[in-house]
């Protein structure tokens, strides 16, 4: 395991390198929503359809740099709700990476992954969850969702939705 998969890398303004109010939002893209805003929204909608058994896995997709406060990397993060952590999947291939940014509506999402030994669930309780959830980003008020069914075998990782968010 890398260093970089032990930890988010952080961006610390040092005094050695000292930049102007302007320059700091020169070329640079606006984050679409704070990493703990996605997590609550994420939270709310596993506590609304009760869902605890760990059988639908939440995962944040980050395909561009910057998209989202907090994660200044790209990568596919496991959201633990539990533990109130993200952990890197450090097992994601190339190919399961250029089908999520050929795919992409958006660089940033909420991927739903569902592990094949987890035959209890049905794609209503998926669909419930995944509904909540885009009524919850509504009412958040600044950003939108866009829901892409994957095709099945499209990823090893055993993606069955992505929720494609941006800005309104």
């Amino acid at each position: 395991m890398s260093d970089n998969a032990k930890g988010i890398p952080i961006q610390i303004i040092k005094a050695a390198n000292p930049y102007t109010h302007e320059d700091m939002y020169l070329d640079k893209p606006s984050p679409i929503v704070y990493l703990d805003t996605l997590a609550q929204i994420m939270y709310e909608g596993y506590k609304q359809k009760d869902i605890n058994d760990f059988s639908i896995v939440p995962l944040i997709l980050v395909l561009e740099k910057d998209t989202i406060y907090d994660i200044k990397s790209k990568g596919v993060f496991k959201l633990d709700i539990q533990k109130e952590l993200i952990h890197p999947l450090v097992t994601l291939n190339h190919t399961d990476w250029d089908y999520l940014v050929e795919s992409s509506k958006s660089g940033l999402g909420i991927g739903y992954m569902v592990s094949p030994e987890s035959k209890g669930v049905e794609k209503t309780q998926l669909a419930d969850l995944i509904n909540t959830i885009s009524k919850i980003i509504e009412l958040h008020g600044e950003i939108n969702d866009f829901i892409v069914e994957v095709p099945p075998h499209s990823t090893t990782f055993h993606l069955s939705y992505i929720q494609w968010i941006t800005k309104k």
